[in-house]
């Protein structure tokens, strides 16, 4: 059974009330050459990086053999989503877009941040490539070509409806910090992962997966 899935992000506080020494950090690390001032930088990008932003909740979309698929959403308190998302996934094949550069190595992290045990099939600790059992659909469409690319510009391509019509991923953090609601990250949330489907659809047209 796969298990297609989605993660969103948002700055775990914002800048007023990050500590000092990671303002510092911040500044020091990834403020090089630019012109911006830190705290909007912050807010733009500290959604990439686990050290300064939280998990908001983890879309997962199982799908059976005949194509019965079954929606869950975690959400609500970081550690939580995280326990439940590894007690969801431990027999299945984990399948999104840029899983294993991004959403993978995050929730590791995050999980380290709040004590929980990983299970081996997250970690890539000491595996060969080929040892990995995720499929990332970047890695297909990619081929071995050298650049990333967007699931947006993807779907464009594909002529799949976008997932990013009423909200991208820059607008999560600003959003989650302005009202601290997650019912509209959800639903965008799950608009990705419905679209990441769509694709592999149309990946299984024409090659073997």
């Amino acid at each position: 059974m796969l298990l297609f899935f989605d993660i969103e992000t948002a700055p775990a506080c914002d800048w007023e009330t990050l500590e000092s020494r990671l303002k510092e950090i911040w500044i020091e690390r990834y403020l090089k050459d630019n012109d911006e001032a830190p705290e909007d930088f912050y807010l733009e990008r500290a959604w990439l990086y686990s050290a300064f932003s939280r998990i908001l909740c983890i879309s997962c979309w199982y799908i059976w053999e005949d194509w019965e698929i079954v929606v869950k959403t975690y959400q609500w308190e970081e550690k939580e989503i995280i326990e439940s998302f590894f007690e969801a996934t431990q027999k299945v094949r984990l399948c999104w877009w840029n899983i294993k550069k991004f959403d993978i190595p995050f929730i590791f992290n995050r999980a380290i941040v709040n004590g929980i045990r990983i299970p081996q099939y997250i970690s890539s600790i000491g595996k060969k490539p080929w040892e990995v059992s995720h499929l990332d659909l970047m890695e297909i469409w990619k081929n071995n070509w050298f650049t990333n690319t967007w699931l947006a510009l993807t779907c464009e391509v594909l002529w799949i409806p976008t997932p990013k019509d009423a909200m991208n991923w820059a607008e999560v953090g600003k959003h989650y910090l302005e009202t601290w609601d997650v019912s509209k990250i959800v639903e965008y949330c799950e608009k990705d992962v419905k679209a990441t489907i769509a694709v592999y659809q149309k990946m299984l047209e024409c090659v073997i997966i």
